[in-house]
């Protein structure tokens, strides 16, 4: 049997003897370039100025998600300057979401009006949403807008629809109903 030290030497040797020279040219420039630092910066610029991304801010985005039973997230990006006469950026007023519980047969009905308002922060474009209790419903629409004058609201940008289900009901083989912690497992 040898030892590590004779095989690393025979592999070494192997090596040597039996790896293929092949010349290799570096591909591309092989000159030297000398560029000051000017000629640097103005390259730079104009690399900056041709090649800019163009970012798509012309329609308003908006998109609701479950978090949980209690919660909903909501990502938004109003896009361009205005729509509709209504200033979207650096407004003075701040946005409003509303947030529309859609109801079942099942769902009890609530004595509040049909949605519930969160003011968002000036800048922000993603904020987690609790759910009042007496909003609670097994799926949500929403929209994002400005309260105008006479509490005329403003529409800017409406979600898709969001199913928020609560965590689900199982049977234990001993016949109660026991309820999931929501990973799978029953509590």
């Amino acid at each position: 049997m040898l030892k590590p030290e004779e095989l690393l030497a025979i592999s070494a040797e192997i090596s040597l003897r039996y790896t293929p020279l092949i010349k290799v040219k570096p591909a591309g420039f092989s000159g030297k370039v000398a560029l000051t630092s000017k000629e640097l910066l103005d390259i730079s610029h104009e690399i900056t100025r041709k090649f800019l991304p163009k970012l798509n801010t012309g329609t308003p985005k908006f998109v609701l998600l479950p978090v949980d039973p209690g919660h909903l997230y909501a990502s938004w990006n109003l896009g361009a300057e205005k729509k509709d006469g209504v200033q979207l950026t650096n407004a003075p007023q701040v946005p409003t979401l509303r947030i529309y519980p859609l109801r079942t047969e099942e769902t009890p009905e609530s004595a509040n009006e049909d949605w519930f308002a969160v003011n968002l922060a000036p800048g922000q474009t993603r904020q987690t949403i609790a759910i009042p209790e007496s909003y609670k419903a097994p799926s949500y629409v929403a929209d994002i807008g400005f309260t105008g004058p006479n509490n005329q609201f403003t529409v800017l940008a409406t979600s898709k629809v969001t199913y928020n289900q609560p965590h689900n009901k199982a049977v234990s083989p001993f016949g109660n109903k026991t309820s999931s912690n929501g990973n799978g497992f029953l509590a």
